[in-house]
């Protein structure tokens, strides 16, 4: 493989990959409080709880959605929420959906969108030392032990209370229940080069579609589509800026050099023919449904230490926006 130093892809990797940079990590990299901490750890609880109410009513008949278990689990997490007084540290977004009515979330609109936020959830409470660990950025957390690890039952309040009391003034408020600074580095580094890795796959695709020998190559088409296919496939070509024209040109060499320098790093513990490995799989030989979910994994735990970090002032997010929290990405970052 090619020396990462030998090829000038950071400033790409950097500034479209990722978008543009945000502060690099201190020596105290988490600038949230427990207690801040906790209290998201509860309100993503509580959706996520809202949440499964909901799947449950979308996959069941009409029938089945009136009985009376989902009515009553519906009205005990909406007391829960006003008992407790949670509605305050809610996002706009949250609110707007805990105000909904049962059964009125959309699959598409609502309940396929929040399914990420389960890495989110994970990730807040691998940072108070609740989770041992993040998996690796093509396993999910286990939605189960999750919900099991914080002692929270949505339909009790005090439950709720206990929680956050603990991590305002109790055991949980100390420097000790949170992640040391090397480890949320190390976390950042890890979720920075798959997140740039699932970007690249963006570019990988596009340059794929927009490849006219791949058509001309194609014996099931006849002339005349075949040439309507290379016409439209020559005016999308003209539509790309020159700067996205050159990472196209250079984004092989770039997954070169990256993997080398994740696989040095201990990002990935497999490479496979210059690519991220998968289980025994080249990353690029995945799955449509595959490329999403690890896009999402890396998406929503990099987000989510963004948060914790600071350089994310808000916990909602466009998806796209995300940005490194190192200077340049922990794939083009100078060795030390």
């Amino acid at each position: 493989m090619t020396k990462c130093a030998s090829f000038p892809a950071a400033r790409f990797g950097a500034r479209w990959l990722a978008s543009e940079a945000a502060p690099s990590l201190s020596s105290s990299p988490i600038v949230r409080t427990p207690k801040e901490i906790a209290l998201r750890v509860a309100c993503t609880q509580l959706l996520l709880t809202r949440w499964g109410i909901e799947a449950v009513v979308q996959s069941n008949s009409e029938k089945d959605a009136q009985e009376p278990r989902i009515h009553e689990s519906f009205a005990a997490l909406k007391r829960s929420i006003q008992e407790a007084g949670m509605e305050p540290w809610m996002t706009a977004r949250e609110k707007s959906l805990m105000e909904k009515d049962l059964g009125k979330w959309s699959l598409e609109a609502d309940l396929a969108p929040l399914v990420p936020r389960w890495e989110s959830f994970g990730t807040l409470l691998w940072s108070l030392k609740i989770a041992d660990r993040i998996p690796a950025y093509y396993q999910p957390f286990p939605r189960e032990h999750l919900f099991q690890s914080t002692a929270i039952i949505p339909a009790f309040p005090q439950t709720i209370d206990q929680f956050v009391q603990y991590f305002e003034s109790g055991e949980g408020s100390r420097p000790s229940h949170q992640v040391d600074p090397e480890a949320f580095a190390r976390e950042v580094n890890m979720a920075e080069a798959w997140f740039w890795r699932s970007r690249v796959q963006v570019v990988l695709d596009l340059k794929r579609q927009l490849d006219t020998s791949l058509i001309e190559q194609d014996t099931t088409l006849d002339a005349a589509t075949k040439q309507e296919r290379l016409q439209a496939v020559e005016q999308a070509r003209r539509k790309i800026p020159s700067s996205l024209r050159t990472i196209m040109d250079n984004i092989e060499t770039a997954l070169e050099q990256a993997t080398a320098r994740a696989l040095e790093d201990g990002y990935i513990s497999e490479a496979i023919k210059d690519d991220f490995a998968v289980q025994g799989r080249k990353y690029t030989d995945l799955s449509d449904h595959d490329f999403r979910d690890l896009a999402e994994f890396a998406e929503f735990r990099l987000a989510t230490l963004a948060w914790l970090h600071g350089s994310q002032k808000d916990w909602e997010f466009e998806r796209g926006s995300v940005k490194f929290i190192s200077e340049v990405g922990s794939l083009w970052a100078p060795k030390a």
